[in-house]
């Protein structure tokens, strides 16, 4: 069976929908499916917040060192740690944007979106060609703003979003070397990549020279199961978003349908083009 038979032989056994975009940067080649539904991004939105607080910074109106006080208002006791940190105390941008990232701290990230604006976020979508994604709301307070969907994303714009960031400068409008290589350093220090990971024999990320390296971030509720991921495979670098919702499955456990699913997407992905 060739790729697209294989995901879609997946997909077909599967109580929800699945969507999927993927490219080889080393050769070119590209794989979809579904790739233009949309699907709610869950914490995959916290990579544009990032993009954008380091647009920021590099424009000179924002600084990694500068202090946020922590807003009892936006936190979630339901996604991270800070709502259980000193209220009123500041956090420097840097270590926000590290929880936002590396445990998906859902108070850390609705700081970071008071500080640069919605606004902000969605221009950067725009300049970065990603049309059909958008963030309307805080993480989990608050509600839509009257004539506006809830926030949304599809596979070909998080695939766009991550091909663009590893490319680097050159492709990455507004963003410098230097802060698109660190956020795939903090990406690479995720530690929910299992949806990507779980099924990549090679993958040990205990090593000092580990085989295959993920630049990830994942995201998940009750019917939704998504991640996306810069894959730094031996044969080619390649990244890979993958999405689904409507799940009949809403258990948290490590053998939820889609939990499963998406690793076994990313292995056919691996074994075709990286392994």
């Amino acid at each position: 069976m060739n790729l697209e038979q294989k995901i879609e032989g997946l997909a077909a056994t599967f109580s929800g929908t699945l969507g999927v975009a993927a490219k080889n940067l080393s050769t070119g080649e590209t794989f979809a499916y579904q790739e233009r539904l949309s699907f709610h991004p869950a914490s995959t939105i916290k990579l544009p917040v990032l993009a954008a607080a380091y647009e920021a910074v590099d424009a000179g109106t924002l600084t990694l060192e500068e202090t946020l006080p922590l807003d009892p208002d936006l936190c979630r006791p339901d996604g991270g740690i800070m709502d259980g940190f000193t209220p009123g105390y500041p956090y420097p941008v840097r270590d926000l944007a590290h929880l936002m990232i590396t445990i998906s701290d859902n108070t850390a990230t609705n700081m970071l979106i008071k500080r640069v604006g919605f606004d902000a976020v969605n221009r950067l979508l725009d300049r970065w060609g990603m049309t059909g994604t958008r963030l309307n709301r805080y993480i989990g307070i608050g509600a839509v703003p009257a004539g506006r969907q809830s926030s949304h994303t599809t596979p070909a714009d998080m695939a766009r979003f991550l091909e663009l960031l590893a490319l680097g400068a050159e492709q990455a409008p507004g963003l410098s070397a230097a802060s698109c290589q660190a956020m795939l350093a903090t990406m690479q220090k995720q530690v929910f990549h299992h949806l990507t990971t779980r099924f990549i024999d090679e993958f040990d990320e205990e090593l000092d020279a580990p085989t295959v390296r993920v630049a990830s971030k994942s995201g998940w509720f009750r019917t939704v199961r998504n991640d996306c991921a810069v894959v730094y495979a031996p044969r080619a670098t390649y990244v890979l978003a993958m999405f689904s919702r409507d799940c009949k499955d809403e258990s948290y456990k490590l053998e939820n349908e889609a939990a499963l699913l998406l690793p076994k997407v990313s292995r056919i992905i691996y074994e075709e083009w990286g392994r």
